[in-house]
């Protein structure tokens, strides 16, 4: 991963005692509560030294806001709140790091992912029916607690399979100006290639969807296509901006994240055995060595994945059996997909037909709504 030494701004100024002093009696667990107020000052030396933190930031953000026994469960969530809220990436000294995590709380609520929930429908007509209205219950419990719906999508037969039901529908149900589209990966290719997951969704879905603008669409900027890792940069800072906020102290939290998988177990493009399986600090990542081409791409990482409210695996055919089967029986074989487990209160279903499902042993669940 790249890393970038960042500089001390001129116009930061250090806090003040009393500042550390209310601070560490609010906040006793808390990395500044631990400090007195001496080795306070100089914590907060070692912060603006080795990354830039505009004087507010410190004094409002991290003294009297940042209770990381509440707000952050890892390392790379509170360092990334600091990436988010300041001009650049972090590089935190290791030293700091020991300080970051509070004592753990023996009555905090468990942070075991939710087991995995199978639906299997008679064939792919019924699974994209049952699809479209999952689709609209999270559109509906989105907009009622935040008044916009964000969907992360993918590529594949997805599409076409999600327009089948969702488009042209006469009850009023779709409330389109709230959507936000994001893409889990995109190949490096022009938006009007055969190639572009942009390009495959445009023609099977949004085109057909008069109501849904360009500007809700998020795209990658062509002109970048040349520089992977500044395109991924380039992408990551659209995620910031549609999770700025509150939420941005934390990682990004889509509503619905829709996923496929190859044959080989991937997803996204995450593959089997490449380095990007264990990135925890980048939203999204280049990979230059793809094993499916387009060799280039971007994709989101673990950390968004892992943190969506919802996240649903569409498959159908019999195509999609072996590998179902050992997503779903054998997770300890470690597959890309096996791996996407969203942290509490987020859920993970596996939407497919009985072709698809007709050789795993999991068990299978009535679907509701």
């Amino acid at each position: 991963m790249r890393k970038v030494a960042l500089s001390c701004r001129a116009d930061a100024s250090p806090p003040r005692r009393t500042d550390l002093k209310v601070h560490r009696e609010s906040h006793p667990k808390s990395i500044f509560g631990r400090l007195g107020g001496t080795d306070g000052i100089r914590t907060l030396s070692t912060f603006r030294s080795s990354c830039i933190l505009p004087s507010v930031f410190l004094q409002r953000h991290l003294l009297h806001c940042l209770h990381p026994s509440q707000l952050f469960t890892t390392h790379t969530q509170f360092l990334h709140a600091l990436r988010l809220l300041c001009t650049g990436r972090h590089l935190l000294p290791d030293r700091l790091l020991t300080l970051i995590m509070p004592p753990m709380d023996a009555k905090a609520p468990s942070q075991k992912p939710a087991e995995p929930i199978l639906f299997s429908f008679a064939d792919a007509d019924e699974l994209s029916r049952n699809l479209a209205e999952f689709v609209i219950k999270a559109q509906n419990d989105a907009i009622a607690r935040r008044n916009k719906f964000t969907l992360a999508t993918s590529g594949g037969s997805l599409p076409k399979m999600l327009a089948k039901y969702l488009v042209n529908r006469d009850d009023n149900a779709l409330r389109w100006d709230k959507w936000q589209i994001f893409f889990c990966d995109e190949r490096l290719v022009p938006l009007d290639h055969e190639d572009s997951n942009y390009h495959l969704c445009h023609q099977e879905f949004f085109s057909k969807v008069p109501e849904l603008k360009r500007d809700q669409i998020h795209t990658i900027d062509e002109s970048l296509l040349d520089d992977p890792e500044e395109l991924s940069d380039a992408y990551e800072k659209q995620l910031v901006a549609a999770f700025a906020g509150k939420e941005a102290v934390r990682n990004p939290v889509f509503d619905l994240i829709l996923l496929g998988m190859g044959p080989d177990g991937h997803t996204c493009s995450l593959f089997p055995g490449h380095e990007l399986l264990s990135e925890q600090d980048r939203w999204v990542a280049p990979i230059e060595d793809s094993p499916k081409p387009p060799a280039k791409r971007i994709t989101f990482t673990y950390p968004v994945l892992n943190h969506a409210h919802r996240l649903a695996f569409v498959l159908a055919g019999e195509g999609k059996q072996e590998m179902l089967s050992k997503v779903l029986d054998q997770p300890q074989l470690g597959l890309p997909a096996s791996r996407v487990r969203p942290s509490p209160p987020g859920d993970i279903y596996f939407f497919t037909d009985n072709a698809a499902a007709h050789t795993t042993a999991y068990e299978r669940s009535d679907f509701k709504l």
